[in-house]
């Protein structure tokens, strides 16, 4: 599948950031371990600095970034280039070769419906053999069926077949 990958080269984003969220995460990891108020309150005011800063930095960059895009209001080009950069994401592909092989490779719909069908045959086979279930095994089954489940492709739901009484029972068996 194709994934798009996070751009992670903020241009606002630099070593003081870093710097700032690398000192957040220990005092976290601090607090955390010890859990004493000075560690929380520490914490607290590492966090509150990081956030105060990292907004102050994008929003400088943004209000840079628009005074640059209106200096070039008369150059078209400039102002394309400036906006197909912002909005640009990168993609890449991750399929390898091994999965489009067997995604190609798939046996066709024909062969599917006849394996299908042969699974059907076998199954009426084994129903039909001495495996087949007693009309006390199926009234237990039937017994511990839950109730407000979703119904099955034929839409019945287990109240109907909980409550359907004995003719239920022995047409399955």
């Amino acid at each position: 599948s194709c994934q798009k990958k996070k751009d992670k080269s903020n241009e606002w984003f630099d070593a003081e950031c870093e710097e700032l969220i690398r000192k957040k995460k220990e005092a976290r990891l601090k607090w955390m371990r010890t859990k004493l108020e000075c560690n929380t309150v520490n914490y607290t005011e590492s966090r509150k600095l990081t956030t105060k800063i990292l907004r102050r930095k994008k929003t400088e960059w943004i209000e840079n970034f628009l005074e640059n895009l209106e200096n070039e209001n008369k150059n078209h080009s400039k102002l394309y280039q400036y906006i197909k950069k912002q909005n640009r994401r990168k993609t890449f592909n991750n399929i390898e070769n091994s999965e489009w092989i067997a995604h190609f490779i798939k046996p066709s719909t024909e062969e599917r419906n006849a394996e299908m069908c042969e699974r059907r045959d076998n199954k009426n086979i084994d129903n039909n053999s001495e495996t087949a279930l007693t009309k006390v095994e199926y009234e237990e089954i039937i017994g511990n069926l839950k109730n407000k489940r979703t119904s099955g492709p034929d839409s019945i739901t287990n109240e109907m077949i909980k409550y359907g009484g004995k003719k239920i029972v022995e047409q399955h068996i």
